[in-house]
Order: structure tokens, then C-alpha cells, then sequence
């Protein structure tokens, strides 16, 4: 997908339909050398709204639930 919105944002060649869809609802974010793909925002000042393929989906959840505090029978243990 990063792909596509690169070669869409390119600046040679003609844009299509789905080259000018892929611009107008998502960005890509520079996080060191890792490009994440998030919704397009309309200011810069906006907090980022991330998008996950879903082999991933299962390592974000759970460390958004362990940073929440919900470490499981772990932390009940450790407090």
C-alpha cells in the first residue's frame, strides 16, 4: 500500500483514479526509517491515526493493554 501511495505522489507520469483516491485519504509518516501509513490529516497539528495490516494487529493491541496498566496476573502479583 506504502508502495502505491509513493508511485502515486511521484512526480513523473500521469495519476489515475485510484492514484488520486490513495492521495486524498492517506499520508505516509517518516518514523526514523520506518514509513507508517496513516489517514490523511488537514492540518500537521493533528495527532496521527495509524493503520495496521493485520498480522500486526496483535502486537500494537497488546502493548497499547500493557501500557494502559492491564499487565495481566503479573502486575496483580508485583502490586
Amino acid at each position: 500500500m506504502i508502495e502505491n501511495i509513493k508511485a502515486a505522489a511521484g512526480a513523473g507520469g500521469t495519476k489515475n483514479r485510484h492514484g488520486y483516491y490513495l492521495l486524498s485519504k492517506f499520508e505516509i509518516l517518516q518514523c526514523g526509517d520506518v514509513e507508517k501509513l496513516i489517514k490523511k490529516r488537514a492540518t500537521q497539528d493533528e495527532d496521527p491515526v495509524y493503520y495496521v495490516c493485520i498480522e500486526d494487529t496483535y502486537d500494537v493491541v497488546k502493548r497499547a493493554h500493557t501500557a494502559t496498566g492491564h499487565g495481566g496476573s503479573w502486575s496483580i502479583k508485583t502490586t
